[in-house]
């Protein structure tokens, strides 16, 4: 085996080390990264598809329960908070779930299987407590579709066009509510229903076919799509299939690259874990520190058989680091632990924005909202509203559309800006118009101002977020913060009939532009730009310049140590090879003569 000794020429040539530029790579296949986004985006429309099903169906379910005003206002607002309740829950066991089933995909497939169960408890009576468990339960797949199919996208999905993949997350959102607003085509007009209204067929259908996307995206993940994500399998050392994958994706020279490439984030982010564990057992006994230090040595000596590759005749074949390598790995932990608080705290901030600028307020409410500012009544304001629903449903789908290659062409934090500012002026806008008597007039602005606030909520707070969110936040992180997504969302959902009672449509508008306002301000000191950046310059944005010139140091300092550690190690293990052939050697010679 030959050993290349470049050690003294690197020494030399790199006193003080850079870090590596992103490499970009040729993608030959990229239908094959649509089509797993696609499937897995499935999730999504459930769960745009549930944010506006009950929209439609309260009334309905007022006439068929005869509740009352105070009852009505109360048990809406309940069964609305139940799914993002739901979601909050399943929003933190994302990482035990990922654990325990190990895989993100085989997570999706069992969650298909629970959102089938819960939509099937939905539509089976319409008592109250039958309800909210439904959504409870189809909350809790939302919950864990929304922090699992970003990390599954951006996984799979080539850095060259994880803008426009993710955009497709947003877009299935969008779908999906739109979808819930069609559906209410079947239902009658609130106007038409009488007390013990008993037709339960149309409501089962408007309420029951979120059941369509998991049952589809089960079929697929078990016949068609059956491959983990790469880092999954770089994990559990199944290297034909991911080099498989590759091969599918990238053009032939690329592809030892992005192989290396996903082992060099696998090592990283296992070192890093390692590293933690170390740090807790030193707050402890001195007996668990000494179980440390055995930790450490069995973690070291697993290090050095990933370098080590089983040949034939008991001869070993060393994978050798260089020194960019061992310093990538050192930068990356450094900034990365550097960063953990602030970029958590952004990812929270972001999370909380999402809700907190009262999208979901719209999505919950729309038809109520639509009514109250038609300046109409009985039949034709109803009418009005419903078909202004749908409209506003249909005008998302078409803003993802153009969020699809606004994502391709400007950057994360362009269009996190623009979209806050289009959000602020039209809620200003939607508060000043409905301090004023409302005509037909005002309500067909009303209209375009909501339709032009979720144009700003799309191509920002809604596409950048499934985007940005996996780019600077690891599981626990992404689980954190979808948490106080979903949080927000259940405190939405329970106060905003309130809110439009005690402070009306104009204050409610009001409260809203303040939050935003506030989230745009911390938006532009702390978003750093991540697009067509990796893991190692994303977390370098996010580290304080001071701090990394001093990572930068050590980061030189550990790579150089590593490198000559490298070095000893393989001249050793070429010794034990020479020795290895020599005995063979012998005993060939000793055989011939025999």
């Amino acid at each position: 085996m030959i050993i290349n000794n470049n050690y003294q020429q690197q020494q030399t040539d790199q006193t003080q080390l850079k870090d590596l530029k992103h490499r970009h790579y040729h993608v030959i296949h990229q239908w094959y990264i649509y089509l797993l986004t696609i499937n897995a985006c499935l999730g999504t429309w459930f769960y745009g598809f549930n944010l506006g099903a009950f929209n439609a169906v309260q009334k309905i379910m007022q006439k068929t329960n005869s509740w009352s005003s105070n009852e009505f206002t109360l048990y809406t607002a309940l069964i609305t908070a139940a799914m993002p309740f739901g979601a909050l829950v399943g929003a933190f066991c994302v990482k035990y779930t990922i654990s325990l089933l190990k895989g993100v995909r085989r997570s999706l497939i069992f969650f298909d299987y629970v959102a089938i169960i819960g939509t099937i408890i939905l539509i089976l009576q319409t008592s109250v407590v039958n309800l909210i468990i439904g959504r409870f339960i189809s909350g809790f797949c939302v919950g864990q579709n929304t922090a699992l199919v970003p990390m599954y996208i951006i996984d799979f999905a080539p850095k060259e066009i994880s803008g426009r993949v993710g955009s497709i997350n947003q877009f299935f959102q969008a779908f999906g509510v739109f979808s819930s607003y069609l559906f209410s085509l079947v239902l009658p007009l609130p106007s038409n229903l009488s007390d013990g209204y008993s037709d339960q067929i149309p409501w089962r259908i408007a309420m029951g076919a979120p059941m369509l996307a998991p049952i589809i995206r089960l079929t697929l993940f078990t016949f068609l799509f059956k491959i983990e994500t790469p880092t999954v399998l770089m994990k559990q050392h199944k290297y034909s299939e991911l080099k498989e994958y590759i091969h599918i994706i990238y053009e032939e020279q690329d592809c030892e690259d992005v192989f290396h490439d996903i082992e060099d984030k696998v090592i990283s982010e296992q070192e890093q874990a390692i590293r933690k564990k170390q740090a807790l057992s030193k707050k402890n006994h001195q007996k668990e520190t000494e179980l440390m230090k055995i930790q450490q040595a069995q973690s070291d000596d697993k290090k050095d058989e990933i370098v080590l590759v089983p040949q034939s005749n008991n001869v070993k074949e060393i994978k050798q680091k260089s020194l960019d390598d061992y310093f990538k790995e050192k930068i990356y932990d450094l900034c990365t632990t550097s960063s953990y608080k602030s970029r958590l705290l952004l990812g929270c901030i972001i999370s909380f924005t999402t809700q907190f600028c009262g999208v979901n307020g719209i999505n919950f409410y729309s038809n109520s909202i639509f009514l109250k500012t038609s300046g109409e009544s009985g039949a034709v304001g109803e009418q009005y509203a419903r078909y202004s629903t749908i409209g506003m449903g249909a005008s998302m789908v078409g803003y993802n559309f153009i969020s699809f290659f606004l994502q391709g062409r400007y950057g994360r934090k362009f269009l996190m800006q623009l979209g806050t500012i289009i959000i602020i002026i039209t809620q200003l806008l939607i508060g000043i118009l409905n301090t004023l008597p409302q005509n037909d007039a005002l309500g067909k602005v009303n209209v375009f101002l909501i339709y032009f606030f979720q144009f700003g909520w799309q191509i920002g707070l809604g596409a950048v977020t499934w985007i940005i969110s996996p780019e600077i936040l690891d599981s626990f992180q992404i689980s954190i913060s979808t948490s106080i997504r979903w949080t927000s969302a259940m405190i939405i959902g329970l106060v905003f009939p309130y809110l439009i009672i005690y402070c009306n449509l104009y204050g409610t508008f009001f409260i809203f532009a303040g939050f935003t306002i506030a989230a745009f301000i911390y938006f532009q000191i702390n978003i750093k730009e991540t697009k067509g950046k990796d893991c190692y310059e994303i977390m370098k944005s996010y580290c304080d310049p001071k701090k990394y010139a001093v990572f930068q140091k050590e980061a030189t300092e550990y790579s150089l140590q590593r490198f000559q550690e490298q070095e000893k190690f393989q001249q050793k293990i070429c010794n034990e090879n020479m020795q290895l052939i020599s005995e063979k050697q012998i005993e060939v010679q000793e055989n011939k003569q025999s």
